[in-house]
């Protein structure tokens, strides 16, 4: 009598064998598996298998009067072969430099955020504010991403101009350390247009840094930063009271962010 031959697969009862990587901050949830990378490392494809992923470029700096632009935003899937594959997190830009009252000191300007990528998958730095135009700008990357946002600008008078909107992407909202629920890539505030009563424009959703302002003589509101891990643009300073300028406020860290589903 010829005995019926066992088949075992690795993986699960439904044939599905299962995906599994190692590297960054690692939880599971809602079915899928989460590594989130935010310094430069490598994440390494244990079996083969499709990943999806989140990439956000670092925010640019704040300028003299505008907000940094935010990082791109990359989302994608991409089939794997088992290997390793580098991950590097894009730094936030730094803010334009300030200088005290009655000073003629020359300074210098805001920098661009760096990139972020997985892989050959790349989403560009933010630019900084001030740099021409009216804002800084973020960037669009590649099929399936996601542009992003420009910084505010200063006004002429009263309230400087809010930084754009930021992406919401709930999907990545159950990721560990991601110093963000579900929004990335907000820009930042311009400042108050005025040195009585000056207004600060509010960073964009997503962790962009609001503007500063002043009033009168006093350095009340101060630039903020990009919220970190966000690729937010930073705050604009403001200038222009006695010579007078605030610094502008630095750009937010970018994020990688892997995930693949678990069979049960």
């Amino acid at each position: 009598m010829t005995r019926p031959m066992l088949i075992r697969f690795r993986g699960n009862n439904r044939g599905f064998v299962q995906t599994r990587g190692s590297g960054g901050q690692q939880v599971d949830s809602g079915g899928f598996r989460y590594h989130t990378f935010i310094s430069t490392a490598t994440f390494s494809l244990l079996t083969r298998g499709t990943v999806e992923f989140l990439v956000v470029g670092g925010g640019g700096g704040g300028g003299k009067s505008t907000g940094g632009g935010s990082g791109g935003v990359l989302v994608g899937s991409e089939f794997l072969e088992v290997g390793s594959y580098s991950v590097t997190i894009g730094n936030g830009g730094r803010g334009a430099q300030g200088r005290p009252h009655f000073s003629s000191a020359s300074m210098y300007g805001s920098s661009n955020g760096s990139s972020s990528s997985f892989g050959p998958n790349v989403a560009n730095g933010g630019q900084g504010g001030s740099q021409g135009g009216n804002s800084g700008n973020g960037f669009s990357d590649g099929i399936g991403g996601s542009h992003g946002n420009g910084g505010g600008g200063s006004a002429s008078a009263g309230s400087g101009a809010h930084g754009g909107s930021g992406v919401l992407l709930s999907e990545y909202a159950t990721a560990t350390g991601t110093g963000s629920s579900s929004r990335y890539a907000g820009g930042g505030g311009g400042s108050g247009g005025t040195a009585a009563l000056g207004t600060s424009g509010q960073g964009g959703s997503g962790g962009g840094g609001r503007g500063g302002a002043t009033v009168g003589e006093n350095d009340n509101y101060a630039p903020s930063a990009g919220q970190a891990r966000t690729g937010s643009g930073g705050g604009s300073g403001f200038g222009g009271y006695e010579n007078y300028h605030q610094a502008g406020a630095y750009g937010a860290s970018g994020i990688v962010i892997v995930r693949y589903p678990l069979y049960v």
